[in-house]
């Protein structure tokens, strides 16, 4: 594309903040800076037409932890390092249902379902024995109580006949999600620039180069590197 000296001003313009990529993540970013700092001025860079990767193509699970996910965790990080990653999905779940509201998420309470195969039958006998221990920890992180329950399973023949249903989970619709906090950064001012992909970052200039000729020397400013994929 061949930009007009108008539009290679604008995309090229200093801001205080530069964030690469408008992901769920960078949205996310951009309006926490301006709630807290509205004076600076932010701006996101998109290389897409919609934001790439997990954002808008995820199946849209509203999820903390599932009770096989906990042990695997707490077996590779440690039971404080899990707890701390377990809080911060709760609290991001929280945060963004108060921040675009549970009806712009189509959220719905239905819960969650850990399937486990036919062959599965060692694991899922111990994440059974755990569902006691785990309560606990979830209460003691979350302060609510009985998250994990045997559940019969009634739809799928091609798994176990028992599930361990989550009765805090649910889902949302990620599309809805993703519109609703693209509008919400854009009435807090912030610029949303699609189709700029960066090809190369100096990091002790703090230069970032796209196609078609663009640069933007961020010296001045901060930068946030959310989204970057060199082709």
């Amino acid at each position: 594309m061949n930009y007009s000296f108008w539009e290679k001003k604008y995309i090229e313009s200093k801001a205080d903040i530069t964030i690469l990529g408008s992901g769920i993540v960078g949205l996310s970013t951009a309006i926490s800076i301006k709630e807290k700092q509205p004076w600076l001025t932010v701006k996101i860079l998109e290389r897409g037409s919609l934001p790439y990767g997990a954002s808008t193509k995820n199946a849209g699970f509203s999820c903390f932890g599932s009770v096989s996910e906990l042990m695997d965790d707490i077996a590779s990080m440690g039971e404080a390092s899990c707890t701390e990653i377990v809080k911060m999905r709760w609290l991001g779940l929280s945060k963004l249902k108060s921040r675009v509201g549970e009806a712009a998420l189509e959220y719905k309470h239905c819960g969650g379902i850990e399937l486990f195969r036919h062959s599965d039958s060692i694991l899922m006998n111990a994440c059974f024995e755990k569902i006691d221990y785990c309560n606990k920890l979830i209460y003691n992180i979350l302060n609510i109580n009985d998250c994990y329950h045997v559940k019969k399973n009634q739809l799928l023949s091609g798994f176990a006949d028992s599930t361990i249903y989550n009765q805090y989970e649910g889902t949302i619709n990620p599309v809805s999600m993703m519109n609703n906090l693209i509008q919400k950064a854009i009435l807090m001012g912030v610029d949303i620039i699609n189709g700029i992909n960066i090809i190369h970052i100096d990091q002790q200039n703090k230069i970032l180069t796209g196609d078609c000729h663009i640069k933007l020397n961020t010296k001045n400013s901060s930068f946030v590197q959310m989204v970057l994929r060199l082709l």
